[in-house]
């Protein structure tokens, strides 16, 4: 058996739902699979995977548009927290 961590972003639900598959799957053949994500991503795994929760970096968005200066300042200020 084979111990994989396996880390995805947490921004948005598609990584998460990728990555559910892929780990089902490989606990399927027979492996230690444990995931690292944050935010949505944690929240969507939690429950049906072991999953360590880890800082992330975001998108900060408006009117589905993305805001280069929001994201940079957001992440900046997480960091420094971190």
């Amino acid at each position: 058996m084979t111990r994989i961590l396996y880390g995805l972003s947490g921004e948005g639900s598609g990584h998460s739902s990728r990555s559910r598959q892929m780990a089902r799957h490989l606990e399927y053949l027979g492996h230690d699979v444990r995931l690292a994500s944050y935010d949505r991503g944690y929240r969507n795994l939690k429950d049906d995977f072991n999953v360590f929760e880890i800082e992330g970096l975001t998108i900060a968005s408006s009117d589905n548009k993305v805001s280069n200066i929001r994201t940079v300042t957001q992440n900046v200020k997480r960091l420094k927290r971190g």
